[in-house]
């Protein structure tokens, strides 16, 4: 399973957690990550960020498919219980490295980088087209 998370998260996550890479490192490194795995495509089934949070499930049922196993389900309110604990680690880990961090604005600089920006979201966008080739991306009405 490849998780697939949209840039500006993936890099807003990635500066809370790691205070001495910038927005520019994380973009590249975004973009060059996804690109690498491409050759590699028939060894995963895509897992878009929003569904694994909202809809576990059909990612599950896209690996069974794929690779003929018989992984179950996760219980809905085990999964719910999970993705509160997630988010709210993700949260507190940010909070906490804007307190431990001495540069005082970790914000994402994308204006600034906005061609990094852009190649990073055209791999994104490649990647959640091959999702819907998987089954996994959710309907937009939904995401």
């Amino acid at each position: 399973m490849l998780l697939v998370r949209a840039p500006r998260d993936a890099v807003a996550a990635g500066l809370a957690t790691i205070p001495t890479h910038r927005t520019e490192d994380f973009l590249r490194a975004y973009t060059a990550y996804y690109r690498s795995l491409l050759p590699l495509r028939e060894h995963y089934v895509i897992a878009p960020f929003e569904t694994v949070i909202m809809d576990v499930g059909r990612v599950i049922d896209a690996v069974n498919r794929r690779f003929g196993t018989t992984f179950s389900e996760i219980d809905a309110d085990r999964h719910l219980a999970l993705n509160q604990k997630f988010l709210a680690q993700e949260k507190f880990d940010a909070l906490q490295a804007r307190e431990t961090t001495e540069t005082p604005d970790r914000a994402p600089q994308f204006d600034r980088y906005s061609h990094l920006l852009k190649r990073a979201e055209a791999e994104h966008a490649q990647f959640l087209a091959l999702a819907a080739d998987d089954g996994t991306a959710r309907p937009a009405n939904n995401a």
